[in-house]
């Protein structure tokens, strides 16, 4: 049978994220709090520490030489902490690290509870159609959206190529969590991808985007 995770292993395990422990002190205290509450499996709490130690390695770069706040709501980055120990897909990571960088440098205001919940729903396309969405949204309120266009921005973003297929799972995925919807009525209920369709960033897809920026 294997052995449960004492309560000092816990708190040795948040003193060994180092970022973490140089960054905020509130920090250390969230990371605690987490890893008593979700892992007790030695596997699982190796693995955990080393996503939380990559997510605060992320965030340490994107908040460098910027002013960290002296505390830091522990119920708000255990909301973020929670949702680092289980990822290890670095596009994903990159989310959750600017999160925590906003935190630490006192930006939090974007980070809503049910901002986190939705992407924890992301799959790490799903993030950068919507990223992209977002530089064009930038421009313009309203836009066209081609296939060919997007699998020439993932080929540069992800290294993969993506097929229609990929596009309208991801497509779908973004209108299920109400972050992009048609412009034209008659497709509004509609959640997959339409060739050359007119299309609009709603208010929770621009607010995840200012979540997800350190710079913002």
């Amino acid at each position: 049978m294997t052995a449960l995770i004492t309560p000092q292993e816990i708190i040795d395990g948040a003193h060994a994220v180092k970022a973490v422990t140089q960054a905020v002190p509130g920090m250390k205290a969230a990371v605690s709090e987490v890893l008593q509450y979700w892992v007790t499996d030695p596997i699982r709490f190796a693995r955990s520490k080393a996503n939380l130690e990559r997510a605060f390695e992320m965030a340490e770069k994107m908040a460098e030489g910027k002013k960290r706040v002296e505390d830091i709501s522990c119920k708000q980055a255990e909301k973020v902490i929670e949702a680092c120990i289980g990822e290890d897909r670095e596009e994903l990571q990159k989310l959750w690290a600017a999160m925590l960088a906003r935190i630490m440098t006192g930006n939090e205001q974007a980070i809503r509870s049910d901002i986190v919940d939705v992407v924890k729903k992301f799959e790490p396309r799903d993030a950068l159609v919507l990223k992209y969405i977002f530089s064009i949204a930038e421009e313009k309120s309203k836009f066209e959206l081609s296939s060919s266009h997007i699998r020439t921005y993932m080929s540069i973003e992800d290294g993969n190529k993506m097929d229609d297929d990929d596009i309208s799972l991801s497509f779908e995925n973004l209108f299920y969590c109400a972050c992009i919807k048609h412009n034209n009525s008659a497709y509004l209920s509609t959640g997959t991808f339409i060739e050359g369709a007119v299309y609009r960033l709603t208010a929770r897809g621009t607010k995840i985007m200012e979540a997800v920026n350190p710079n913002i």
